[in-house]
């Protein structure tokens, strides 16, 4: 097996033939075509689409703890650098990174015990503006079933800082994702295999499932893998466009979970 990369936008490590693992690093941004030439191989060479991102600063992280008159309040400080660098992790799907700028606390008690009300909400998110990156608000109740909440372009509400998983969710809405579904109240279930219509920019130029997926795969098992999934046992992939599902309102369509259309500096703007 022989691997190229036509335009010059990567390269190999290690060589490019063989059959151990290959190093690839990026030279240059943009798309590239990375091509699998196979001895004795029957049909088209395998293909696989990739793309390199440019350096960016990572984008700076402010956390806030709500605190009782005690200074009780949700979730430690000390738990910050490891619940960033698992958010780190999943998102080196898509090239972007987040890192730790400040940590403060507040002993408002109206948000402490309130902070399960809306308006509560809307109010604490609101504390902080101008900080050129994300805010994150350590609160003891969202609601009965909610761990995080993004309020778009202002903040995030978190009840703990050990639920990585959450928190990329959450950050996900920031970077302007929205929750897929593969079933809503009032509304058809998603069935059927996966297809090239269901997630056009992820087929990755092959004529069946094959390349990335297991024939007569179901959709609702490549949802239920998504970053973005609307529950809170969703997976961390981060497709690399939009994919097909149900909305939260239960609309049918492809939704915006993918790498094409995020905000790669979400911030508070308003």
């Amino acid at each position: 097996m022989q691997w190229s990369a036509a335009n010059g936008k990567a390269a190999f490590v290690f060589g490019s033939q063989g059959t151990s693992s290959r190093v690839l690093v990026g030279l240059a941004p943009g798309t590239e075509t990375l091509t699998a030439n196979v001895a004795h191989f029957v049909g088209p060479p395998p293909q696989f689409n990739f793309e390199v991102y440019a350096h960016a600063d990572p984008v700076p992280v402010h956390f806030m703890f709500i605190c009782d008159t005690n200074g009780v309040h949700a979730g430690s400080a000390s738990d910050i650098p490891s619940l960033i660098a698992d958010v780190n992790y999943i998102y080196r799907q898509a090239g972007i990174r987040f890192a730790q700028a400040s940590v403060a606390y507040t002993n408002n008690q109206k948000w402490y015990q309130k902070s399960y009300d809306l308006q509560t909400q809307s109010d604490i998110v609101d504390f902080q503006t101008g900080t050129q990156g994300l805010e994150i608000y350590i609160v003891p109740l969202i609601s009965t079933v909610s761990l995080g909440r993004s309020f778009r372009d202002r903040g995030i509400l978190l009840v703990n800082t050990t639920s990585s998983h959450v928190l990329a969710h959450e950050i996900g809405h920031q970077c302007g994702w929205r929750d897929v579904y593969t079933s809503r109240t009032n509304a058809p279930s998603v069935s059927g295999p996966v297809s090239r219509d269901r997630l056009p920019m992820d087929w990755n130029n092959g004529p069946g499932p094959q390349e990335y997926y297991l024939r007569g795969l179901p959709h609702t098992t490549l949802i239920r893998r998504l970053l973005m999934f609307g529950a809170a046992a969703g997976g961390t992939d981060i497709p690399a466009g939009s994919v097909y599902g149900l909305d939260k309102q239960g609309t049918f369509g492809l939704v915006t979970v993918g790498v094409q259309s995020m905000d790669r500096t979400p911030a508070h703007n308003q």
